[in-house]
């Protein structure tokens, strides 16, 4: 099983699934350490940008209000209720092409392979500064954690051997590596800044 994640990095690195080939490998070989992976996979999703695009409108009416911007996340309930993340939600997008939030967690869209296979829910975060009238500084980031769920659960990754050939890996049994001690699960963190008006 080890050999089959370190398998998933060489994959990964061939398909351009760079980030998923690293938390892979990072799981059997990191020794639960924290990294760091490229913001560019989350920056070129779709919820994730049409979330910025939300959270800055948010931004911009709390500080107009005085009240705090300093650190505003997506599982903020007063965000996830406001008008700026109504059209974010489950059922008013494309599940496939544009992605959507529940309850604060975004959901990637299913064609972005390339984040659906690194990190395909994930709150984010924006850490913010008003420098001055209509000019903020947001620092970006998603928290998440590389971990996979007991046989019980009965979910399964999808791992791509060629576009025909698919191997269903039950997450249990990377969930059993991690139980024997062979995987460590870790966090990761992918931050990035943004001056932005409005």
């Amino acid at each position: 099983m080890k050999e089959l994640f370190e398998a998933m990095w060489w994959g990964g690195k061939y398909l351009g699934y760079r980030e998923a080939a690293k938390l892979a490998n990072h799981y059997v070989n990191g020794e639960g350490k924290s990294i760091r992976i490229n913001p560019d996979v989350y920056k070129k999703s779709i919820i994730v940008s049409d979330t910025m695009i939300a959270l800055k409108g948010y931004i911009k009416e709390q500080s107009t209000n005085n009240k705090s911007i300093a650190s505003i996340k997506t599982s903020n309930p007063d965000f996830r209720r406001s008008n700026y993340a109504l059209s974010l939600h489950r059922g008013k997008r494309s599940i496939n092409r544009q992605g959507y939030i529940h309850n604060g967690v975004l959901y990637a869209e299913q064609s972005n392979i390339r984040l659906q296979k690194s990190d395909n829910r994930f709150y984010l975060t924006a850490n913010t500064t008003k420098i001055s009238n209509n000019v903020f500084m947001s620092r970006w980031s998603v928290k998440n954690i590389y971990d996979f769920k007991s046989f019980e659960k009965n979910y399964i990754t999808d791992i791509n051997i060629t576009k025909e050939l698919v191997l269903k890996l039950p997450d249990g049994l990377s969930h059993y590596l991690h139980e024997i001690g062979v995987a460590k699960e870790f966090k990761y963190t992918s931050t990035w800044n943004e001056r932005w008006t409005q």
